[in-house]
Protein backbone atom coordinates (compact mmCIF):
# COMPACT_ATOMS: atom_id res chain seq x y z
CA UNK A 1 0.00 0.00 0.00
CA UNK A 2 1.29 3.45 0.01
CA UNK A 3 1.99 5.50 2.57
CA UNK A 4 0.03 8.91 2.41
CA UNK A 5 1.48 12.04 3.73
CA UNK A 6 -0.57 13.41 6.64
CA UNK A 7 0.16 17.03 5.85
CA UNK A 8 -1.42 16.42 2.36
CA UNK A 9 -4.93 15.62 4.11
CA UNK A 10 -5.05 19.10 5.76
CA UNK A 11 -7.99 21.16 4.65
CA UNK A 12 -7.73 24.49 6.36
CA UNK A 13 -11.50 25.34 5.20
CA UNK A 14 -13.01 25.17 8.54
CA UNK A 15 -10.15 27.41 9.76
CA UNK A 16 -10.75 29.66 7.16
CA UNK A 17 -14.09 30.02 7.90
CA UNK A 18 -13.68 30.72 11.61
CA UNK A 19 -15.80 27.42 12.36
CA UNK A 20 -16.13 26.65 15.72
CA UNK A 21 -15.36 23.09 14.85
CA UNK A 22 -11.92 24.05 14.26
CA UNK A 23 -9.89 22.78 16.70
CA UNK A 24 -6.56 26.13 17.13
CA UNK A 25 -3.38 23.58 16.89
CA UNK A 26 -0.37 24.65 19.41
CA UNK A 27 1.46 25.89 15.94
CA UNK A 28 -1.86 28.02 15.20
CA UNK A 29 -1.65 29.79 18.67
CA UNK A 30 1.63 30.34 18.92
CA UNK A 31 2.25 32.09 15.21
CA UNK A 32 -0.93 34.32 16.00
CA UNK A 33 0.64 35.39 19.25
CA UNK A 34 3.93 36.10 16.77
CA UNK A 35 1.84 38.01 14.41
CA UNK A 36 0.07 40.21 17.19
CA UNK A 37 3.05 41.30 18.98
CA UNK A 38 4.90 41.72 15.51
CA UNK A 39 4.64 45.71 14.92
CA UNK A 40 2.84 44.94 11.74
CA UNK A 41 -0.72 46.62 12.16
CA UNK A 42 -2.98 43.89 11.89
CA UNK A 43 -6.83 44.01 13.06
CA UNK A 44 -7.34 40.79 16.01
CA UNK A 45 -10.54 41.07 13.71
CA UNK A 46 -9.23 40.66 11.09
CA UNK A 47 -7.57 37.23 12.12
CA UNK A 48 -10.33 36.18 14.05
CA UNK A 49 -13.27 36.52 11.02
CA UNK A 50 -14.31 34.36 8.82
CA UNK A 51 -12.42 33.76 4.93
CA UNK A 52 -10.32 37.09 5.55
CA UNK A 53 -7.18 37.17 3.79
CA UNK A 54 -4.97 37.57 6.94
CA UNK A 55 -7.08 34.71 8.36
CA UNK A 56 -6.49 32.67 5.06
CA UNK A 57 -2.86 33.64 5.74
CA UNK A 58 -2.41 32.56 9.24
CA UNK A 59 -4.39 29.44 9.01
CA UNK A 60 -2.39 28.06 5.68
CA UNK A 61 1.09 28.96 7.54
CA UNK A 62 0.23 27.02 10.92
CA UNK A 63 -2.41 23.93 9.14
CA UNK A 64 -0.39 23.14 5.50
CA UNK A 65 2.77 25.19 5.80
CA UNK A 66 5.79 23.18 6.05
CA UNK A 67 9.07 25.25 5.24
CA UNK A 68 10.99 25.87 8.69
CA UNK A 69 10.74 29.37 9.78
CA UNK A 70 13.75 29.90 11.58
CA UNK A 71 13.01 33.57 12.80
CA UNK A 72 9.97 35.80 13.78
CA UNK A 73 11.33 38.33 10.68
CA UNK A 74 10.56 35.05 8.37
CA UNK A 75 7.46 34.59 9.82
CA UNK A 76 5.81 37.78 9.17
CA UNK A 77 7.70 38.14 5.87
CA UNK A 78 5.38 34.53 4.52
CA UNK A 79 2.37 36.11 6.40
CA UNK A 80 2.12 39.36 4.56
CA UNK A 81 2.77 37.67 1.30
CA UNK A 82 0.31 35.07 1.95
CA UNK A 83 -1.95 37.84 2.69
CA UNK A 84 -1.51 39.76 -0.77
CA UNK A 85 -2.00 36.07 -2.11
CA UNK A 86 -5.38 35.38 -0.73
CA UNK A 87 -6.36 39.33 -1.28
CA UNK A 88 -5.56 38.77 -5.08
CA UNK A 89 -7.38 35.12 -5.99
CA UNK A 90 -8.35 34.30 -8.16
CA UNK A 91 -5.78 36.63 -10.05
CA UNK A 92 -2.82 34.69 -8.65
CA UNK A 93 -3.78 31.72 -9.09
CA UNK A 94 -3.40 32.25 -13.10
CA UNK A 95 -0.44 34.73 -12.72
CA UNK A 96 1.32 33.06 -9.82
CA UNK A 97 0.98 29.24 -9.55
CA UNK A 98 4.22 28.71 -7.45
CA UNK A 99 2.60 30.77 -4.93
CA UNK A 100 2.10 29.26 -1.43
CA UNK A 101 4.30 26.16 -1.99
CA UNK A 102 4.41 25.30 1.64
CA UNK A 103 7.95 23.79 1.98
CA UNK A 104 9.08 26.27 -0.77
CA UNK A 105 10.68 29.58 0.36
CA UNK A 106 8.50 32.34 -0.94
CA UNK A 107 11.78 33.73 -1.97
CA UNK A 108 11.62 31.44 -4.30
CA UNK A 109 7.98 31.65 -5.62
CA UNK A 110 7.06 33.30 -9.20
CA UNK A 111 7.34 37.23 -8.99
CA UNK A 112 9.66 37.94 -6.04
CA UNK A 113 12.77 38.57 -5.26
CA UNK A 114 14.38 38.87 -1.59
CA UNK A 115 17.46 40.38 -0.59
CA UNK A 116 20.05 38.84 1.64
CA UNK A 117 18.47 41.31 4.50
CA UNK A 118 15.44 39.57 4.46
Amino acid sequence: TDVVDVIDMVDPSLCYQADTSYVQTENFIQMRTTIEQSQILILQSDLNASSTPQRKALCWLADVNTLTLTSNKALIQRFIIAIMYFAMVPETSKIYSSWLERDTSECQWDGLTCHSDG
